[in-house]
């Protein structure tokens, strides 16, 4: 098969373009910093959109062909043949949590997730980034890319209550801190704090139930074989196969994240 990745060039794009290569097909990059025009989509099985997240839409919403979309941090206008991303569903402990939490009870969870925001891009300048921004910032696009794995756990999210707000000297408009607060519909009670601020990097989960709790190092695991996993699951849509996550989840959370922040600003 042939697929065309528009922002190729980024770290993103980049990956793509090579599990798509090691999987056996043909791949066709275009970045607008190549300053040429794009190429014909048509001639193309199907579209990775692995731009910056505000300028997704952009490229997406005028391609009929199945689309793949890397994960958004702003709602969007949706339309058939979508397919947004949902990494951390293809985590292996994530695979583990769904089935395992089917014959468990847990009360709570308390998720920890640090990384200081320079060492994403060491090469480059984090203050030019999407994630230096405030509305695609580091800190908020974490927390939709946690709560895609979250609510396939866990279930809807019933209440969500949002405190972001920058407290580092780091040059950028964007939130450096996240502190959310959720109750699921299942009756689950979660506590998720993002922060772009600490080293060495954590990805620490808590599962609480009464009297005892389970703790996963969810950076314990070999990402390039999860990212692999995923682009795997969605060529194989092409041929019959299911895509785990939906637009109208994507959009579900987006427009709930969204929300939150708005009554955070107020």
């Amino acid at each position: 098969m042939k697929f065309l990745i528009i922002g190729n060039r980024g770290s993103m794009g980049q990956r793509r373009t090579k599990h798509l290569k090691e999987l056996g097909h043909e791949v066709t990059g275009w970045d607008i910093l190549d300053k040429t025009p794009m190429p014909i989509v048509q001639d193309c099985d199907g579209v990775i959109v692995s731009t910056p997240p505000d300028q997704h839409e952009s490229y997406f919403c005028n391609i009929s062909l199945p689309t793949f979309v890397e994960a958004s941090v702003l709602p969007y206008k949706p339309r058939g043949n979508l397919f947004p991303s949902c990494t951390m569903r293809f985590h292996p402990t994530v695979e583990y949590l769904r089935q395992h939490l089917k014959d468990t009870n847990p009360l709570a969870f308390i998720y920890h997730i640090g990384n200081y925001l320079p060492d994403w891009h060491p090469n480059e300048d984090y203050r030019k980034k999407y994630f230096a921004k405030y509305e695609t910032g580091g800190a908020r696009e974490i927390v939709a890319y946690e709560l895609h794995w979250l609510t396939d756990v866990f279930g809807p999210l019933g209440m969500a209550l949002a405190l972001g707000d920058k407290l580092s000297k780091l040059q950028m408009e964007a939130d450096d801190h996240y502190a959310v607060n959720m109750d699921f519909k299942s009756k689950v009670r979660g506590t998720m704090v993002v922060e772009l601020l600490s080293r060495p990097r954590i990805r620490d989960f808590k599962l609480i139930y009464e009297g005892k709790m389970e703790q996963y190092n969810m950076d314990d695991v070999d990402w390039e074989a999860v990212y692999r996993r995923e682009i795997k699951c969605w060529v194989d849509t092409f041929g019959g196969g299911e895509w785990p996550y939906s637009v109208e989840e994507d959009l579900e959370i987006l427009n709930q994240l969204f929300k939150e922040d708005e009554e955070n600003e107020n």
